[in-house]
């Protein structure tokens, strides 16, 4: 005997190295006899058997435009913003006829798998029965969503905004949980109520009830991580989190 998932991959707001993690993640499932339906921001790479692409273009303009820069921007200044940013592509994912066609759709999804970017649009999955998330390395606060791991976390994995290692002298490690407990409660108070007042009001047309998202995010079920222990500073997991950085690399090429 065997049984097959129906699953739903979002990722209308993305970025091509995000795009390039779903792909080989949603090509291995296709070819296991699984039904993927992906709404992507992007155009998709290739047709594949057992996958229904699901395009904006509006959001692929939005997508591969993005004023975000390793160099270019200060970390600070980015978080400061971020409220501004996310309510104008929460806006835009809205407007989307795809996303009101999946609000109003009746089919039955056994997974969803949403990019850890889409925190706007992480609504669409309080219709389904089940949640599965795609970050890459988990900030703090990735790890506080439904993790419990700060506390531990904190004292090891350096502040993204700073340049500190994990070999940190006691000064550092205060600062460095002061400024992760910083963004937590920066999300917390400030980022995630302009996301629910925002999803609220696309939301006044379905019969469904909107829960919270920091509701939804507690229910999710696992954490995959575009990451690998390797090229990545060591922290406490939980059970929930899964690194497969680099997992769609087979076979493996030797090194010289």
């Amino acid at each position: 005997m065997a049984s097959a998932a129906n699953i739903l991959f979002l990722s209308p707001f993305t970025s091509y190295s995000h795009t390039h993690v779903f792909f080989y993640s949603i090509k291995a499932l296709a070819s296991r006899g699984h039904t993927i339906t992906h709404w992507n921001g992007l155009l998709p790479r290739e047709d594949l058997a057992n996958v229904t692409h699901l395009h904006s273009a509006l959001l692929h303009k939005m997508n591969s435009h993005h004023e975000i820069g390793f160099n270019s921007n200060n970390p600070i200044a980015l978080m400061l913003t971020l409220p501004d940013r996310l309510s104008t592509i929460c806006k835009a994912v809205y407007r989307e006829p795809v996303f009101h066609q999946r609000i109003a759709s009746q089919e039955h999804f056994d997974l969803i798998v949403i990019d850890f970017h889409e925190r706007l649009h992480v609504a669409v999955g309080s219709t389904f029965s089940c949640a599965f998330h795609l970050p890459e390395r988990p900030p703090s606060a990735t790890l506080d969503v439904g993790l419990h791991l700060f506390a531990l976390s904190f004292q090891q994995f350096p502040a993204l905004c700073m340049t500190f290692t994990q070999e940190m002298n006691f000064p550092q490690r205060v600062v460095n949980v002061f400024l992760n407990l910083m963004v937590i409660y920066y999300r917390n108070w400030s980022i995630l109520p302009r996301v629910d007042q925002i999803a609220a009001e696309a939301w006044i047309y379905s019969t469904v009830a909107l829960s919270p998202v920091k509701e939804i995010e507690r229910n999710m079920s696992i954490f995959i991580t575009n990451s690998h222990p390797v090229i990545n500073y060591q922290y406490f997991k939980s059970g929930l989190i899964v690194e497969v950085g680099g997992l769609h690399l087979v076979p493996p090429k030797e090194l010289p």
